[in-house]
């Protein structure tokens, strides 16, 4: 689990606060470190509550960039935002809520033809899903 503490630190930049205490670390920092100690058992499903929220862009981009990997590694990532920035950067599906409801909701993801060695497959989606819920 060391190894894999480090590699998630480092791909987040912080790989030189490994020691610091958590009183030490600005809030993009510490909202990093929690998303890492999420992930770092790589589970099948992530919740992820306003990521990206009163942290600075270069944070915000780093916690994304994670999710998307691990999203394209199989992990189904459940993002709630107002960040409207994430919904028009990010092309997943999204619903759209209002009052508790939804009011919108996502066209079928387009189908994507594969040549291989034994003919053409179709694929729809990636390996997980994402899907963002904007209130």
């Amino acid at each position: 689990i060391s190894s894999s503490v480090t590699e998630i630190l480092k791909w987040l930049g912080l790989e030189n606060k490994i020691d610091s205490r958590p009183d030490s670390l600005s809030g993009g920092e510490r909202q990093a470190v929690a998303l890492a100690r999420a992930v770092i058992h790589r589970p099948q499903l992530i919740l992820a509550d306003e990521p990206t929220a009163h942290i600075d862009e270069i944070s915000a981009k780093k916690i994304l960039r994670l999710l998307s990997e691990l999203n394209k590694l199989g992990t189904t990532v459940l993002m709630a935002t107002h960040d409207r920035w994430i919904l028009e950067n990010m092309p997943r599906p999204a619903l759209h809520l209002a009052d508790g409801r939804i009011t919108a909701v996502p066209q079928a993801q387009p189908e994507t033809k594969i040549e291989t060695e034994t003919g053409t497959k179709t694929q729809t989606g990636g390996a997980g899903t994402t899907t963002h819920a904007a209130a």
